[in-house]
């Protein structure tokens, strides 16, 4: 997996660099084929910072989260938070499917 962190307004530093690592590796407990991670981090004008979090996922699938928070890594674990909600729904999603292929055949054959 790629990890790509990119500050605007504002500089990335090594220590935000490895949390960022240390929250991203749990998304490989969903899916060990992640091809790259995009983390953008942004300082707004009130005060907020923005983690924004782009996983890309084999086969184009791509999933988006952004946050925002007083603080950089409460922005980071908001986003994270929502980026494994959305991982797991995806994953059940690929099951699923195959399931109900196998539930609408057996329906086929009883009728």
């Amino acid at each position: 997996m790629k990890l790509i962190v990119q500050g605007k307004h504002g500089e990335v530093t090594d220590a935000l660099r490895g949390y960022t690592q240390l929250k991203v590796e749990r998304f490989s407990r969903f899916f060990a084929n992640i091809t790259k991670v995009d983390v953008h981090y942004d300082s707004n004008p009130d005060g907020t910072y923005e983690a924004k979090v782009v996983v890309h996922l084999p086969k184009h699938n791509t999933i988006v989260c952004s946050e925002r928070e007083k603080t950089l890594t409460a922005a980071l674990d908001l986003a994270t938070e929502s980026v494994e909600r959305r991982l797991n729904d995806f994953k059940d999603k690929i099951r699923n499917k195959g399931d109900r292929e196998r539930v609408t055949r057996r329906l086929m054959r009883e009728i």
